[in-house]
């Protein structure tokens, strides 16, 4: 390849990154967090705190879309990512944030939003970071346990109902209410449903005296739980109590 078509190449490259526009993605590196040795008083509001210190965006404008969070068998945070929406200096931005569990180190990409209508939320992510982080997890799940977070935004026509699978709670300043038994939306106004489940344990099964196959076993007799906060519950036309 001569000098020429090396430098006509190069420009081509550059230029399709420069009409890319919204699809382009910066990835940054911010500071670090200081993680406890399980998720029992995980500081996500400090999280949130410094993230929004780095990119800019303020609080009561960002838009949380959703929030992964995995703990390994023993308990120790094994990974913590979120996605969410903001404002930064007059341009719509879409937010990745990742939490590297060894060391805390927080990097997060961006990705400039053209033409898309903002997404829908009441939260200001401070707030709902504030609950979760608050939940009682050592008195409910355990002191070490593997478990499966997650934080999503929805809306329509969803029931919820508890049954040997699953438990329903109301969470309120960090106290979970003994399980409801029914939980009934309709709505186009977002609420945030936070799903704990136990993670499943594999174990080998002889069949028929011939092979053996991994068989997914719960950690718990009632492996998952679902969460709401109560304004988020204030949004329900159905609420039944056990």
């Amino acid at each position: 390849m001569n000098t020429q078509t090396a430098v006509l190449i190069l420009a081509i490259c550059v230029s399709l990154l420069v009409g890319a526009g919204s699809t382009f993605v910066l990835m940054h590196d911010a500071d670090t967090l200081s993680l406890p040795p399980g998720i029992y008083g995980l500081p996500l509001s400090n999280l949130w705190s410094i993230v929004t210190d780095q990119t800019g965006v303020d609080n009561s404008t960002a838009i949380l879309s959703q929030i992964s969070i995995i703990t390994a068998p023993d308990g120790v945070i094994e990974s913590l990512i979120f996605d969410f929406y903001g404002d930064e200096e007059g341009i719509h931005q879409w937010y990745h944030v990742g939490v590297n569990p060894k060391g805390g180190a927080i990097t997060w990409r961006s990705s400039k939003i053209d033409g898309v209508p903002p997404p829908k939320g009441t939260h200001p992510p401070l707030s709902l970071f504030t609950e979760i982080e608050r939940i009682p997890y050592r008195e409910w799940f355990g002191e070490k346990a593997g478990l499966a977070i997650d934080v999503d935004s929805q809306s329509g026509d969803l029931s919820y109902g508890a049954s040997s699978y699953s438990d329903i709670f109301v969470l309120d300043t960090g106290e979970l209410t003994p399980p409801l038994k029914r939980v009934e939306f309709h709505t186009d106004e977002p609420f945030y449903e936070i799903t704990i489940c136990y993670r499943m344990e594999y174990e080998s099964v002889m069949v028929s005296g011939e092979k053996t196959v991994s068989v997914a076993v719960p950690q718990n007799d009632s492996p998952c739980s679902t969460v709401f906060t109560i304004p988020d519950l204030e949004k329900a036309e159905v609420v039944e109590y056990r």
